[in-house]
């Protein structure tokens, strides 16, 4: 269930994040581009028809993210052969990407996996900027990403507490306190069997910050119960055809009407979670009147009779005396102040105790 404490809400442009507000949804984009400005600005389209709150890409450049033979943890061959093969987009095509965005009226985010992708992006008045859960022991990453004014979104898949405590201690060492943590498992895909959402309950009790996921499975089961669960952002791979093959993401990614469906389910859950205190709600009015039930005359009594016990009945609707009172019938002396007819709700006025 949503943690309850009154934690302050992140502003990712003008849309508050947090307790309280519907699932940010982000539509992790990534490199689904394949290294194609066109791919991208569809991507940024397809988003839109989604209705995502964002659309996320990820600045990297191969030299300075892995060595040429680090292996991937995804399947095959060495991750430097992916990631060379995606980064081809230059300055210009970001810029493009960023105002492509800004004329479909929808957020643009990006991961940034270097410092000149910090300045890039900060030179694009990113609203906020994610750091993948590989980078969050990058510590001189978090200060340059923190120390940029704008809130931190940080990913904590492979992460012990210890080291989650020592990533939000550099980012508020940098002045910043507008973080948001995302439970993620680092693995792609992710079976749901392995997805652990319990993990944000452990967020929301050791941090006084707003927590999401970022999800990698396949479907809209996992989204959604985090949603549920009060997930202040929901992040999810999005391609607009799953069948592409140039990014490994594609396989794993929601198409269009998968995250059409997750914005429209996640809506639903937050409108559907209502308020935690226990009580009768305005749409129950008629059912509290005529659901419940009253005490009855089950034969006609008249007025100034004695009623007892066994000349009642407990039936709807619930607009008479309560049938609790059922019990201090015979010990009060009840009588009637009038004549009943039977199967006469009684009110307040129809009897006096003469105890």
């Amino acid at each position: 269930m949503p943690d309850e404490r009154d934690i302050e809400p992140v502003h990712i442009g003008d849309r508050a994040v947090g307790p309280g507000e519907p699932a940010y949804v982000i539509a992790e984009a990534g490199a689904n581009h394949d290294g194609e400005l066109a791919k991208a600005k569809r991507l940024v389209d397809a988003a839109v028809e989604s209705g995502a709150d964002a659309v996320k890409f990820q600045n990297y450049a191969a030299e300075t993210l892995v060595t040429r033979d680090a292996p991937k943890y995804w399947g095959e061959g060495t991750q430097y052969e992916t990631f060379a093969e995606l980064d081809v987009l230059e300055r210009e095509d970001y810029e493009a990407m960023a105002a492509h965005a800004r004329e479909q009226d929808i957020t643009y985010l990006s991961t940034p996996f270097d410092h000149a992708a910090v300045d890039l992006l900060d030179d694009l008045d990113v609203p906020a900027y994610k750091i993948a859960s590989g980078d969050l022991t990058h510590h001189p990453l978090l200060r340059d990403v923190a120390s940029r004014g704008e809130p931190v979104i940080l990913s904590t898949g492979m992460a012990t507490l210890a080291e989650i405590r020592e990533a939000v201690g550099v980012i508020e060492d940098a002045g910043n306190d507008d973080i948001v943590l995302l439970h993620c498992i680092t693995k792609y895909p992710t079976d749901i069997e392995d997805a652990n959402l319990r993990m944000m309950s452990t967020l929301m009790a050791e941090f006084d910050y707003p927590v999401g996921l970022s999800d990698h499975t396949i479907g809209t089961t996992v989204p959604v119960a985090a949603a549920a669960m009060g997930a202040a952002i929901i992040e999810k791979h999005f391609t607009y055809d799953t069948s592409l093959e140039k990014s490994p993401d594609h396989r794993l990614s929601a198409d269009t009407e998968v995250m059409r469906d997750i914005v429209d389910r996640t809506r639903e859950v937050h409108a559907a979670m209502g308020r935690a205190e226990q009580g009768p709600t305005e749409v129950e009015a008629d059912g509290m009147r005529l659901a419940r039930r009253s005490l009855v005359t089950d034969r006609a009594i008249e007025a100034g009779e004695r009623i007892r016990r066994a000349d009642l009945a407990v039936k709807r609707p619930g607009t008479g005396l309560a049938p609790k009172l059922l019990f201090e019938v015979d010990d009060e002396a009840w009588r009637a102040t009038r004549d009943l007819p039977a199967d006469e709700v009684l009110a307040a006025e129809d009897i006096e105790r003469e105890h």
